[in-house]
């Protein structure tokens, strides 16, 4: 699967991903202040699944009905980058069984899942 990882996703996330097999664009390919929408935009023209930590694509995605193929929202705020990639890890078949076609948050309790509209 392709996927597009957010200005604030590690280095350590996207070296997991590719481990796994999946074309992984890192947060440099994406223009320094880049806006939102068009950052979603782009993610869409790739046919790329976003994964963020920023919460505000939701209200793109949901409210301004801004298309793409997918969102992974994480919200899991361990204090080590090594147990959150650990934690992400751990849920990546769950997230992957939704996607794309869904906004996938995950947390540190578990994961959510709400088709696109």
């Amino acid at each position: 699967m392709k996927f597009l990882a957010d200005a604030h996703i590690s280095v350590e996330m996207v070296a997991m991903l590719r481990d796994l097999g999946h074309d992984c664009l890192e947060s440099s390919a994406i223009p320094p202040r880049m806006p939102d929408v068009d950052v979603l935009r782009m993610a869409a023209a790739e046919d790329r699944v976003l994964i963020t930590s920023d919460k505000d694509f939701g209200e793109l995605v949901f409210v301004h009905a801004i298309r793409c193929p997918g969102v992974v929202l994480i919200r899991v705020a361990l204090a080590d980058e090594t147990d959150r990639v650990a934690r992400f890890r751990s849920v990546w078949p769950t997230v992957l069984s939704r996607l794309p076609g869904s906004f996938v948050t995950i947390t540190a309790w578990g994961v959510r899942a709400r088709p696109l509209p």
